[in-house]
């Protein structure tokens, strides 16, 4: 931290704040002890009595002067001066600076308030034959403080090191959540691929055969799509679902219409394969089971690293609906649910409907 980071700071002026009115509350009863009120309360209650006006202003001003340079100290040697210690630092280098250190502010706040009361407000606050007394206590304290603080900052980085730890571990295991259920993803993706290619066969070879080049084209693409991780660009996960479209549309002809409108980047952060297996569990449960044209919309966007998608496909007809274990959709609310997101599926008026919505920035 620079020294005008730790001017700017907020724990210094937060800490100045409460420091400066404790200072001006318990101004009166520290006046009292440093000019000797214990040994002579009666000449201090004499005195205070015939400069009344004068301790009415100038004790609670000289209790701010105390409060806020003795907090200065402390924090300066907390957030500033400690922190600079390198960890590597042992024992026999760290006790030395820190007594010196320690020593220093102390005793140089101490005479910053001896000057600054005796010189500028015209009030001493420690009796002459006392000064360098109570300096040397204040640079003992010093001391004291700035071993303890260094213990604590100490603790502090220890404990950070571990949160960092942790979180990387927490990361690095949901990336592995992550990737396992795209493994378990594509073997649907490719299962159902084959079954419509097997059909196509037995209708129209040339229409299979055509079937068949096109197929090979996706899967190259569905092979590199995702490899880097789990997640990959927007326009490859879009490239994906239509060239998917594409091929499935020269098996349903003019039965199968879509649209496709997402208001997003080309290289917006998406998870790989995530709609990819919704576009083909609407096509194979949805529009492969009408008996007429049917029609698939996707409609989104991403704001504020948050997708927010919508997808409806017509239906024959609506039946109650309940995610199974193992199923696409299962897989997918689990996946949505590790990226601070979710997953619901509803079917009303003859549509399918499918609501994602995504929080990309959760690893």
């Amino acid at each position: 931290m620079r020294f005008t980071d730790f001017l700017k700071s907020k724990a210094l002026w937060s800490s100045a704040r409460h420091a400066m009115i404790w200072g001006v509350l318990i101004s009166p009863f520290m006046a009292f002890l440093l000019n000797g009120g214990l040994e002579n309360p009666g000449k201090i209650f004499s005195y205070w009595g015939r400069n009344f006006a004068t301790v009415i202003w100038a004790t609670p001003l000289i209790g701010l002067v105390w409060a806020s340079s003795l907090n200065f100290a402390s924090a300066l040697l907390r957030y500033y001066l400690i922190p600079r210690i390198p960890l590597g630092w042992g024992p026999l280098r760290v006790g030395p600076f820190c007594t010196v250190v320690g020593a220093a502010v102390g005793i140089s706040a101490m005479w910053f308030v001896i000057i600054f009361c005796d010189n500028v407000l015209g009030m001493p606050t420690v009796r002459p034959d006392s000064e360098w007394t109570v300096s040397g206590i204040a640079g003992m304290l010093g001391i004291v403080f700035a071993h303890m603080f260094f213990a604590f900052h100490l603790n502090e980085v220890r404990m950070h090191e571990a949160m960092d730890r942790q979180k990387e571990l927490e990361s690095q295991r949901l990336q592995g959540e992550l990737m396992n259920m795209n493994m378990r993803i594509r073997p649907h993706f490719f299962f159902n691929a084959l079954n419509t290619l097997s059909s196509l066969m037995e209708q129209d070879s040339n229409r299979a055969q055509d079937f068949l080049l096109d197929l090979s084209d996706l899967f190259r693409k569905s092979f590199r799509h995702g490899s880097d991780g789990h997640l990959c660009p927007w326009k490859d996960e879009y490239e994906l679902i239509e060239h998917y479209l594409l091929l499935e549309s020269s098996r349903f002809g003019e039965r199968l219409k879509w649209n496709l409108d997402v208001d997003a980047e080309d290289d917006a952060p998406f998870p790989a394969f995530f709609l990819q297996p919704l576009v083909e569990n609407a096509v194979h449960h949805g529009l492969s089971r009408l008996k007429g044209p049917g029609t698939l919309e996707l409609k989104g966007q991403f704001k504020d690293s948050r997708w927010q998608l919508n997808l409806t496909n017509s239906v024959s007809e609506c039946i109650p609906f309940q995610m199974k274990e193992g199923h696409a959709l299962s897989v997918l609310n689990a996946r949505a649910q590790l990226l601070n997101g979710e997953l619901k599926a509803t079917c009303e008026n003859g549509e399918f409907s499918v609501k994602v919505t995504l929080q990309i920035d959760a690893l």
